[in-house]
C-alpha cells in the first residue's frame, strides 16, 4: 500500500526512464496502488498524460522512493 494518497502534492527528488525534467518539480497525485505513482507536475516535464488524467507532458509515472 502506498504512503500517498491521489490529491497529495510531492516534489520529485531524483529522475526516472531518464527523465530529468522531473528533478525537483512539484506535482500531484493522481493515481496510485503499484510501484509507480502517476504524478501530474505543475510544469510542463516532456512526460504524457498518465493515462488521460492530464494535459499531455505534463504527467509521468514515479517510484514512491523519488
Amino acid at each position: 500500500m502506498s504512503k500517498f494518497k491521489v490529491g497529495d502534492r510531492v516534489v520529485c527528488t531524483g529522475e526516472h526512464d531518464s527523465n530529468k525534467r522531473i528533478i525537483n518539480q512539484a506535482g500531484t497525485i493522481k493515481e496510485t496502488g503499484g510501484y509507480l505513482i502517476g504524478v501530474v507536475f505543475d510544469e510542463d516535464v516532456n512526460g504524457h498524460s498518465c493515462g488521460g488524467k492530464c494535459k499531455y507532458g505534463y504527467g509521468w509515472y514515479v517510484p514512491e522512493r523519488l
